[in-house]
């Protein structure tokens, strides 16, 4: 009897992933160099918006249409595990690129990993919270 109540009411399947979610990464390193920092993520929908903060401004960055969401472990923004298939925008011929990558957020307590995978690419980790510090 548990074991239905706990797969009929729980939140960790894709259907119950929340789509309004923000998070912010405090560092991007490639190739050792952290790139425009901090940077948050908006989830929204069936988009995800990186954006940069630039003097008291949010500019966006890169553009990223969710196609699957691989996995969706949800109690609360502070605490989940969110990882979704993904094309890039690509401005020149303003349209979703075909390559797929993947990105994942991983959060306990408000702290966590932006995970981003994109193919013959080395993986982007960066240190992350669920709040914009100060």
């Amino acid at each position: 009897m548990f074991f239905i109540y706990e797969t009929a009411f729980s939140q960790i399947n894709k259907n119950n992933c929340s789509y309004e979610l923000s998070f912010f990464a405090y560092n991007l390193p490639i190739d050792e160099v952290d790139w425009y920092v901090p940077i948050k993520y908006n989830i929204t929908g069936e988009f995800i918006d990186l954006n940069i903060r630039k003097e008291n401004k949010d500019e966006l960055y890169i553009l990223f249409k969710i196609i699957e969401t691989l996995k969706c472990d949800f109690r609360d923004v502070n605490d989940c595990d969110l990882k979704y298939k993904i094309l890039t925008y690509d401005e020149d011929t303003d349209s979703f690129g075909e390559r797929q990558s993947e990105i994942e957020f991983k959060f306990s307590d408000g702290e966590g990993k932006i995970y981003v995978r994109h193919p013959n690419f080395p993986e982007i980790s960066s240190d992350a919270t669920t709040f914009e510090k100060e």
